[in-house]
């Protein structure tokens, strides 16, 4: 039995990881290109890319002065229906997001699916990309947490601690750049609303929970939304694969 065995994992072990070997190698090297394109891409910036950034970094200065506000108008509304609905930010954050990103990238790679593949790398991408971003401005900033003070202009440069980590939200920097890649998978109205509400109750959790000021939810989101954006490039649209396993994920979606 035992030789039998062997001779079966040898003529597999041949015939697939080849294969598999070339697919790894193209996969990590377009994730990487990705990192560099990244990277690079504000020193390419157009008109529109100007404006597009011009008008987010205004929108999130300007949000500071609605910062006190908020704070006090989440600590006024306090309840039970409402600390339910905003423990989402206790399950879409780095262990969903890694797994739906490993259990998408696997099933594309061992169903031979290229489109649910991608859609993986896609995941991977926007989730590290804009997580590895969100950490150097955390880390620049030192923006103390509205947990601690009611100033919210208080920072402390260049100190990456718990208590100086405010700006930006990482949380919500994730849960954007996850659900705009997950979203522009498919053109279904209710698909792209229930990505981007669930990723919008998580900012907004972040807010409940004390933990963020607006500001920082607003560039988060603006952050993960651009990366998970440019990974994606916007063309993910659902169509029907030619197996069986693929067709039937599809129809799911």
């Amino acid at each position: 039995m035992k030789p039998r065995v062997l001779l079966l994992f040898f003529c597999f072990n041949k015939l697939i990881f080849p294969q598999s070997a070339d697919t790894l190698y193209t996969d990590i090297s377009a994730f990487l290109n990705t990192g560099s394109e990244i990277v690079a891409a504000p020193f390419s910036f157009d008109e529109t890319d100007l404006i597009k950034t011009g008008g987010v970094l205004l929108f999130s200065a300007a949000s500071f002065f609605a910062d006190k506000e908020i704070k006090s108008f989440s600590l006024r509304n306090q309840n039970s229906f409402n600390s339910h609905l905003f423990n989402i930010d206790k399950y879409f954050f780095i262990e969903s997001s890694v797994a739906l990103t490993a259990g998408t990238y696997l099933y594309g790679f061992f169903a031979e699916d290229p489109e649910i593949r991608q859609l993986g790398i896609d995941l991977g991408e926007a989730a590290f990309y804009s997580g590895a971003i969100n950490i150097i401005i955390k880390y620049a900033a030192g923006r103390h947490r509205p947990l601690g003070t009611d100033d919210n202009l208080l920072f402390t440069p260049f100190k990456l601690s718990p208590k100086h980590s405010s700006l930006v939200s990482g949380h919500t920097t994730l849960a954007f750049a996850v659900s705009t890649v997950m979203a522009g998978y498919s053109d279904i109205f209710f698909w792209k609303a229930a990505w981007f509400t669930a990723a919008g109750l998580v900012g907004a959790a972040r807010i409940y929970h004390n933990m963020h000021w607006f500001s920082d939810v607003v560039l988060g989101g603006s952050l993960g939304y651009f990366i998970g954006s440019y990974v994606s490039g916007g063309q993910k649209n659902a169509e029907f694969c030619v197996t069986p396993y693929g067709v039937a994920l599809r129809i799911a979606l």
